[in-house]
């Protein structure tokens, strides 16, 4: 039987977040016979599993770690004729399958991409803050960067099939692989503000720059499939140090950034520059030497 959407979660040890990220899903106001909510368990080892099997929703098992082939294992059982995909540990709007639905059927984009607002503590910390500005301004991934995460992504089955769905072998960047691969083939990706999904901000340094160098051997990854990306991303790889546009930003935040909070996120996107450099260094080591990353991407 065929339906409108089908929303693919891959699952690494998420019994924390996951129930509310399928409970969030319940609750659309799109019928509940338009969509289909598929759970793909990427090896977990906590109970993400039992999690999983508390509401109906399809369940699928792939045991090599990389959210990537999670999400083509989700692809392969899928019945939609168009795909959501969205993180375990972020949670929908009750619109958000309507929306984004809405802006693929009126063809404002082959690819859609929603809003992803940050849930952190009512006072965000420096690191709840630092993420915000980095990792969640999805309108900036698709207007000045040509790619969205897909912590919310709408793209219809049939692009995905001509696509060949994710590239399994990336860590990380797996995301921006698909959509230059999209814009290769004349493809167009649209933003919809409209479709809105939470995202819980990542708030210690450790997850800052874990982040980062995950980020940084999937810029190495896709490097060595796109070398015409090089002379854009070798001035950044080369002198790691934050942009004017970060500055300015954190200067127009609202509520107003103090001159130490200004200070301190400066400090922190240097650190995180230089792991994520560290990250590629890692990855070209993996590349030469045929070794295990020394970690495993996460949803």
């Amino acid at each position: 039987m065929s339906i409108d959407v089908s929303v693919i979660i891959p699952a690494l040890n998420q019994e924390r977040t996951l129930g509310e990220c399928i409970e969030s899903l319940l609750r659309q106001d799109l019928p509940k016979d338009h969509f289909e909510i598929i759970v793909v368990d990427n090896g977990s080892t906590d109970r993400t599993r039992d999690v999983i099997h508390e509401f109906e929703v399809r369940y699928a098992h792939e045991p090599k770690r990389s959210s990537y082939t999670a999400r083509n294992r989700g692809l392969q059982i899928a019945r939609g004729r168009v795909v959501a995909f969205m993180d375990a540990d972020c949670r929908a709007e009750s619109s958000w399958l309507r929306n984004g639905l809405r802006a693929i059927d009126e063809r404002r984009g082959d690819l859609v991409a929603g809003a992803i607002r940050a849930r952190s503590a009512p006072i965000p910390n420096l690191y709840e803050i630092y993420d915000r500005f980095k990792y969640l301004n999805q309108k900036d991934n698709v207007s000045r960067n040509g790619y969205a995460a897909t912590a919310n992504l709408f793209v219809t089955r049939k692009h995905l099939d001509e696509l060949g769905g994710f590239d399994g072998g990336m860590i990380s960047a797996g995301d921006r692989d698909l959509c230059l691969r999209a814009r290769d083939r004349g493809l167009t990706i649209a933003f919809e503000p409209e479709a809105v999904v939470q995202h819980v901000a990542r708030s210690t340094l450790h997850q800052i720059l874990r982040k980062n160098e995950r980020i940084g051997f999937g810029v190495f990854q896709l490097l060595r499939r796109r070398p015409d990306l090089l002379l854009r991303t070798l001035p950044m790889l080369a002198f790691p140090v934050p942009r004017r546009r970060f500055l300015r930003d954190v200067f127009r935040r609202r509520p107003p950034c103090t001159r130490l909070c200004a200070v301190r996120l400066f400090l922190l996107d240097w650190l995180a520059k230089q792991t994520l450099v560290l990250g590629c260094v890692k990855a070209a080591l993996y590349d030469r030497h045929h070794h295990r990353p020394s970690f495993e991407e996460r949803s």
